[in-house]
C-alpha cells in the first residue's frame, strides 16, 4: 500500500517533467504531504511558474 502511494507520487511527478519538458508550462503538478516527493513536487512548482513568467515576458518583450 505505502508503495502504490510512493510510486504514485512518482508517476505524478514525471509525467509533469515530460510535460514541461515539452513545453507546456501550464502542467500543474500537486503532491500532498510532508515527505521527500512533496518537497520535489513543490520545488517543481516554483521552477516551472518560473520559467512560465519569463517566458511570458519575453514574448511581451519586457526582457
Amino acid at each position: 500500500m505505502i508503495q502504490k502511494y510512493i510510486v504514485e507520487k512518482i508517476n505524478r511527478v514525471s509525467e509533469a517533467l515530460k510535460e514541461v519538458s515539452t513545453g507546456n508550462l501550464d502542467y500543474e503538478v500537486k503532491i500532498e504531504g510532508n515527505d521527500e516527493l512533496a518537497e520535489l513536487a513543490e520545488s517543481f512548482e516554483r521552477m516551472r511558474i518560473s520559467m512560465k513568467t519569463i517566458m511570458e515576458k519575453l514574448e511581451e518583450g519586457e526582457l
